[in-house]
């Protein structure tokens, strides 16, 4: 059994304040000392999550606060998650793409999770979630805050596996993606690696006289340059700026999204509008 710690809101949000101010720590840092992350300082403050006592017995030491009342709850210990070792395809290298692009491994808390626009990104996420659970048979879960969606899952197996036997990196991405080596000589793991990556750090704009771009962004520059490699051995005119390789070739761009293609609705539809565009430009 492990024991958990339920405290009234007033002395709960006290306690994290107070251990905050005593250790003189933002609530980053005071998240690294409880071995927690950021969001889920608030969660223990808004009351969404019972105090483990662990962590309760930490913040005590911290604020130098000990709560009046508070009421000491059992419960059956959190049972490892763990999941499906999955046979590599093309849905699995497209959530690596999915991971390289706009995903994060937490290494204080087992996190897995995906960061995207919660005005644009709705649709994307739960086709996102569908096939995240599929693949790897744990369930994911979204989370609308009010500037960005969150597509999260707890493990410590996957994270371990994808860390261990695919090079992922814990914490800060930069200076440490590579693309995975299995799909450096497979054309069709190639393309859904890229695909999810497009979909997550990507994006389709148009530019003087309405020519198309197509554009992937990394502050990795030794990434970059993988990924310029990649498509060029795919065969297309992929050029490099200084945190981005891009296509301007109108060809390529149209086989871009007939064989890279893509999953997330929002470039479909501005390349949908671009062709449209197109087409009245060559009636007139």
């Amino acid at each position: 059994m492990a024991e958990f710690i339920r405290v009234n809101s007033k002395d709960r949000e006290f306690l994290i304040q107070q251990a905050k101010v005593n250790s003189s720590r933002n609530y980053h840092e005071l998240a690294d000392i409880l071995g927690v992350s950021r969001d889920m300082i608030f969660k223990y403050m808004r009351g969404d999550y019972l105090l483990p006592k662990r962590i309760f017995d930490r913040l005590i030491e911290l604020s130098k606060f000990k709560p009046k009342k508070c009421q000491i709850i059992e419960r059956e210990k959190y049972n490892r998650k763990t999941f499906r070792v999955p046979l590599m395809n093309e849905d699995l290298a497209e959530i690596f793409g999915v991971l390289n692009g706009d995903g994060h491994l937490s290494k204080i808390n087992h996190e897995i999770s995906v960061i995207g626009n919660v005005k644009t990104d709705d649709n994307y996420f739960h086709y996102l979630k569908k096939k995240f659970e599929n693949v790897l048979g744990i369930k994911f879960k979204i989370e609308k805050f009010e500037h960005y969606l969150k597509l999260r899952a707890y493990s410590i197996d996957l994270v371990n596996w994808l860390c261990n036997q695919h090079g992922f990196p814990k914490g800060k991405k930069k200076g440490k993606l590579k693309i995975p080596s299995v799909f450096l000589s497979n054309k069709k793991f190639l393309e859904a690696y890229i695909r999810g990556l497009f979909d997550t750090d990507g994006t389709i704009y148009l530019r003087r006289k309405n020519e198309p771009v197509v554009e992937i962004s990394s502050s990795d520059k030794r990434y970059l340059q993988q990924v310029q490699e990649q498509l060029l051995f795919l065969g297309f005119k992929a050029g490099i700026g200084k945190n981005r390789v891009f296509i301007y070739n109108k060809e390529d761009i149209g086989r871009f999204f007939k064989e890279i293609k893509s999953s997330n609705p929002k470039h479909l539809n501005k390349y949908q509008k671009y062709l449209k565009l197109s087409v009245g430009s060559i009636m007139v």
